[in-house]
């Protein structure tokens, strides 16, 4: 044997003994050629047919995998990935020419266990057929499954493959759980119905009921990460939770029970034009129940005042001036209500004074609106609804605010109004 045929056996692993040996037509005893007490062979002869071969070196190599697997997955798709490949070509090894003229010694060593393959060669597909095919049968059969987790609701549906966040099947620490929560929460936000408040324009009308709304479990969710193996590749009903209403049809019908705020002023019922427009602007925000959240508009709630709804001409203040305009008075209303909701301790969140002095209520306690003007404005903060009642009697004007007796609120001091009335039809607004 020349040196240089030597020397390439030796770079396997082969001595110059067991190649002299190989020269003459003897198989190298593979339990020497890897010097390893982890030592995996794998031997074909040149009786071994090729499917046989494929077959020996296919259940070898599945062996191979699960080793490098369990040793922490030093080898990777394949021996091109091992830690340490060494492969070379063995001519004439068998006296039977007509079966095999080639051979191939894969060694492979991980973690100190080197797994020997020995694969003779046909003359008439050589290399070809040897490494590169059984390599890639092998890999297509290690091909691992989808683990598909498939989730419904009603007649939605959604599924991923649980495999590409990392997930093995078995341990859910090699779960991407930042991929899982995104995908979870992309979900409910699709399958997630608000609740329906209980709501009613005035009281004592009819009152539309609540309504569950309905969301994902997220916690459930979570918690099937323990038993997920168990609920993949089939349909899983997503676990799902009810949404309280706020508001309910009891609460609504309990909104008078505790008096918590009011307020009066005083004017001239003989001023017939201004008391009709008080009167209107009254019945327009009388019993009217405000849901918790809700801001109240003095002008969204009375509307437009106009000749058509029954509004009169009367003495109103434009820019620090009296003078006549269709539903002068009204701002007695809305000065009325003001001190009434802020003596309930409800959150004012519009409120202007006029540009003059008002004789109805004390200096700054007054509360300007115009259509295409300032407005007054509170919000229900609390947990249960309010209602506001609103009664013109002769030549008095009181706002009222209720609402439950579980509510507890802080009530603030306000200056009561001026008794005395003044002729609105010279200065007012």
């Amino acid at each position: 044997m020349s040196e240089k045929e030597r020397e390439k056996y030796q770079t396997a692993g082969v001595n110059g003994e067991q190649a002299e040996k190989t020269e003459k037509g003897a198989h190298p005893k593979l339990s020497e050629t890897a010097q390893s007490p982890g030592d995996r062979s794998v031997y074909c002869d040149s009786s071994t047919s090729m499917d046989r071969f494929y077959h020996i070196w296919a259940l070898q190599w599945k062996k191979f995998v699960s080793f490098s697997e369990k040793m922490g997955n030093q080898m990777l798709n394949g021996l091109k990935y091992t830690p340490l490949t060494k492969v070379f070509a063995l001519d004439r090894i068998q006296p039977a020419p007509l079966l095999w003229t080639a051979a191939m010694l894969v060694f492979i060593t991980v973690a100190g266990t080197t797994w020997t393959f020995w694969q003779p060669l046909s003359p008439v597909n050589h290399v070809e057929l040897g490494v590169e095919k059984v390599l890639a049968e092998t890999e297509e059969e290690k091909e691992p499954e989808p683990l598909p987790l498939i989730l419904v609701h009603g007649d939605q549906q959604w599924q991923t493959d649980l495999r590409e966040w990392g997930y093995d099947g078995e341990d859910v620490s090699t779960l991407d759980k930042e991929k899982w929560k995104e995908w979870l929460e992309s979900i409910a936000k699709e399958i997630r119905v608000p609740a329906t408040d209980a709501k009613v324009e005035r009281f004592g009308g009819t009152i539309q009921p609540e309504k569950e709304g309905v969301k994902m479990d997220l916690d459930a969710m979570d918690r099937w990460l323990e038993q997920l193996p168990d609920r993949l590749n089939s349909p899983e009903v997503i676990p799902t939770v009810s949404i309280a209403p706020r508001v309910t049809a009891e609460q609504i019908r309990r909104v008078d029970e505790k008096r918590i705020g009011t307020y009066s002023t005083y004017l001239n019922p003989g001023n017939v034009n201004r008391t009709t427009n008080v009167r209107l602007s009254s019945d327009a925000i009388h019993n009217r129940v405000i849901n918790p959240g809700e801001e109240f508009s003095f002008n969204q709630t009375v509307g437009q005042r106009t000749s058509a709804r029954g509004y009169k001409p009367a003495t109103i203040i434009v820019r620090g001036e009296y003078s006549e305009g269709l539903g002068g008075g009204i701002c007695q209303t809305s000065s009325t209500l003001y001190n009434s909701v802020y003596n309930a301790g409800l959150t004012i969140t519009a409120r202007y004074s006029h540009s003059a002095e008002v004789t109805y209520v004390p200096k700054g306690r007054d509360a300007t609106v115009a259509w295409y003007g300032p407005d007054f404005r509170f919000r229900n903060d609390w947990d249960h609804p309010i209602l506001i009642r609103s009664i013109l009697r002769g030549g008095t004007l009181t706002v009222e605010v209720y609402t439950s007796s579980e509510v507890s609120n802080k009530s603030r001091q306000v200056q009561a109004a001026p008794t005395e009335v003044q002729d609105m039809t010279v200065s007012g607004g």
